[in-house]
């Protein structure tokens, strides 16, 4: 937005505050409680805009944690509908799913016994036969060393990677499912 943008719109939201209102003293307040509010939110989302990166899904799940935080929070201690506590209870259950996405530790809970019997991953990197000017990177574990344990290992960890996948895509639909059927409920 330019800065010739935002001055036409500023001065297009005063005087929609004036002209429909008749009372001078009420639509002082008003714009006296929006800009108190507008300062609070750029104080509040300042460190979450700060450090905002245009390059995944990281970022945009951290913004979207950080306003359901703000709702949750408002709903639950100001909520004054019916189900405003089931509705906070249900912003939660998205937050808690942010987190554990935000996080992206599914690999430790999907190999953790994977990892125990056959040894954490380890790499090394060799110049590569085929292309000198480049390296390959070799993957092992020290606890398969001969090649039936090394396919076994190989076999075993496909079902690792389906699992972390499929713990991912359940807090993916948890999120978004959960969005999709109560978002329209959460207001006050």
């Amino acid at each position: 937005m330019t800065f010739t943008k935002f001055v036409k719109m500023s001065i297009s939201n005063i005087k929609n505050y004036f002209v429909p209102r008749q009372d001078f003293k009420r639509t002082i307040e008003i714009i006296f409680r929006d800009f108190q509010t507008g300062c609070l939110n750029l104080l509040e989302w300042f460190p979450t805009i700060w450090c905002d990166r245009y390059w995944d899904s990281y970022y945009l799940f951290k913004i979207i944690r950080k306003k359901l935080i703000g709702m949750e929070r408002n709903i639950r201690e100001n909520g004054i509908h019916e189900d405003a506590s089931k509705d906070a209870d249900n912003i939660l259950i998205c937050i808690n799913a942010l987190n554990r996405l935000i996080a992206n530790d599914y690999s430790a809970v999907a190999f953790k016994d994977h990892d125990e019997k056959w040894g954490d991953l380890e790499w090394e990197s060799k110049p590569s036969e085929d292309h000198p000017k480049y390296c390959q990177m070799i993957f092992y574990r020290k606890n398969a060393v001969t090649p039936e344990q090394i396919q076994q290992e190989i076999d075993e960890s496909k079902v690792g990677w389906e699992l972390e996948h499929k713990m991912e895509q359940d807090d993916l639909d948890i999120l978004f499912k959960t969005m999709r059927e109560e978002i329209l409920k959460w207001w006050d």
